[in-house]
């Protein structure tokens, strides 16, 4: 995984306030259940696996289920 490319995928998230919100979104499954430490992890990790995923069909990074 390169760092710069990863970098201006995160970047197209907007900026660290909304992406920061969004993974609060996700954990908590919109406002729906509580968010510990271990669902934002999972959330944040989802949202990464995500941007970087886009368009891609090799080196993929496996998307965790985050609502077991």
């Amino acid at each position: 995984m390169k760092r710069t490319e990863l970098a201006e995928k995160l970047k197209r998230q907007g900026d660290p306030t909304t992406f920061k919100a969004k993974i609060q979104t996700i954990a908590t499954n919109n406002n729906t259940r509580a968010d510990g430490t271990k669902g934002r992890l999972k959330a944040a990790h989802l949202a990464v696996a995500s941007a970087w995923n886009a368009n891609r069909r090799v080196n993929r990074i496996p998307l965790p289920n985050i609502f077991e």
